[in-house]
């Protein structure tokens, strides 16, 4: 089962034009480790450790940046920008958090 929010060792098992689809151990959930993200040499079957999380088009997605918060931790983050709605948080990541207001 992939977990979102923390880290999950997934195997590599799809190349395509936008990256390496990686599989959970069960072989039921699959995530897009997009090209940017992908280590030199990987292979079909390699195992990997990333994080995974719901990039801005909400999908869920694979990256090897590490955040520096995971579900369920606290930390001291930036503030990048406020909105009427909330606050964009610098965690690590290309996408920032966004802290809601209510």
């Amino acid at each position: 089962m992939v977990e979102l929010g923390k880290y999950n060792t997934l195997k590599a098992f799809r190349q395509t034009d936008y990256g390496w689809y990686l599989m959970d151990e069960a072989g039921t959930e699959e995530v897009l480790l997009p090209n940017k993200f992908v280590p030199e040499n990987l292979e079909e079957g390699n195992e990997l450790e990333v994080f995974v999380y719901n990039d801005s088009e909400d999908r869920v997605t694979a990256t090897t940046q590490k955040p520096k918060i995971t579900r369920g931790n606290f930390a001291c983050l930036k503030v990048v920008a406020t909105t009427n709605f909330g606050a964009f948080m610098d965690w690590g990541l290309d996408k920032d958090l966004l802290v809601p207001f209510s």
